[in-house]
C-alpha cells in the first residue's frame, strides 16, 4: 500500500505545510493580479480595447485558477483519511485550523470533516457534536450525501431506528432525483452499504455477500479497502470460512492505521492466535 507525504509527518507539520502553500499560493496570485491591473491601466491609458479585454479575461481566468489550486490544497488534507487511513491525525490538523480560523468563517466544513474523522474513530457522542454545528447556506449534492451518510451511521450506531429511517429515505429520495451518474453511484453505494450491514445482523449471509460484490466495485482509496476487508471479515465468519475470515482480519491490521475497525480487528484476532 502506497502512503500520501503525509504520513510521516504529525498534524502541526501538516497544518504548517498547508499554511504555507496557502500563504505561497496567495502571494503568486496577488502578485499576478497586481501585474495584470497595471498593464490594464495602460492599455485603458492607450484605447487599447482588445488588449483590454484579453487582459480583463485573465483576471477572471487567474481567479479561477486561485480558487482551484486554493481547494486543491485543502483538499489533499484527504489524503490523510483516504490514503493514510489515519483519523487520529486528520481531527488534530482540523483542530488547528479550527484554532487559526479567528473569523468563524470555515466552521461548517471543519465540523463536517472532523465528523469524518470521528465516524472513523466511532466516537458517536464526538460525531453528533461536530454535525451539529454543521449549516452550509448551500446546499450541494455531494456534501448533502456525506451528510446524511455520517448522520445515518450515529442514528444506526446509537441505535436510534427513527433517525436512521428517516436517513435511507432521504438518501432514496436523492436517488430519484434528476443527479450526474456519479452522484447515482455514490448513493447507489451508501444504500448498498447499510442494506449490507443490515443483513450482518441478522446473519443473512447471502444477501450480505452478494451487496458485498457491489461494493467493492466502488473501492477507490485504502480507507476503503480496509472498510471492505473488515466486511468481509464478517461475511466469511457467518460462512465459516476461518481462513478467508483470518487474512481479511490481517489486511485490516496491517494497514488500519489508527482506524477503529484496526482495534477491532486485533481483538478478534486473538481467536486464532490466543
Amino acid at each position: 500500500m502506497e502512503y500520501s507525504s503525509y504520513y510521516t509527518m504529525s498534524a502541526e507539520e501538516v497544518a504548517k505545510d498547508y499554511f504555507k502553500k496557502l500563504k505561497v499560493i496567495r502571494i503568486i496570485f496577488y502578485a499576478c493580479l497586481f501585474g495584470l491591473y497595471i498593464l490594464i491601466f495602460i492599455a485603458i491609458f492607450r484605447f487599447k480595447f482588445l488588449l483590454l479585454i484579453a487582459l480583463l479575461l485573465l483576471v477572471v481566468i487567474s481567479d479561477l485558477v486561485f480558487v482551484y489550486v486554493k481547494w486543491f490544497n485543502f483538499y489533499r488534507l484527504n489524503y490523510i483519511l483516504f490514503t493514510d487511513c489515519d483519523p487520529v491525525k486528520y481531527i488534530k490538523v482540523f483542530d488547528i485550523l479550527e484554532q487559526a480560523d479567528k473569523h468563524k468563517k470555515a466552521v461548517s466544513t471543519i465540523n463536517l470533516n472532523k465528523a469524518y474523522g470521528y465516524n472513523l474513530l466511532k466516537d458517536y457522542p464526538a460525531l453528533k457534536n461536530c454535525l451539529e454545528k454543521v449549516s452550509f447556506k448551500r446546499s450541494i449534492l455531494s456534501r448533502e450525501i456525506l451528510i446524511v451518510n455520517l448522520w445515518g451511521n450515529y442514528a444506526r450506531n446509537t441505535n436510534n431506528m427513527q433517525m436512521y429511517k428517516a436517513c435511507i429515505e432521504k438518501v432514496s429520495r436523492f436517488q430519484n432525483a434528476k443527479n450526474r451518474k456519479a452522484y447515482k453511484n455514490s448513493i447507489a453505494y451508501l444504500l448498498n452499504i447499510w442494506s449490507m450491514l443490515d443483513a450482518l445482523e441478522k446473519e443473512d449471509r447471502k444477501t450480505a455477500k452478494q451487496l458485498y460484490h457491489h461494493i467493492i466495485k466502488s473501492e477507490n482509496n485504502n480507507m476503503k479497502r480496509v472498510q471492505d476487508k473488515y466486511y468481509l471479515y464478517k461475511i466469511e465468519k457467518l460462512y465459516q470460512n476461518e481462513q478467508e475470515a483470518k487474512e481479511a482480519l490481517e489486511y485490516v491490521i496491517q494497514y488500519g492505521n489508527t482506524m477503529k475497525i484496526k482495534e477491532e480487528a486485533e481483538a478478534y484476532m486473538k481467536e486464532y492466535n490466543p
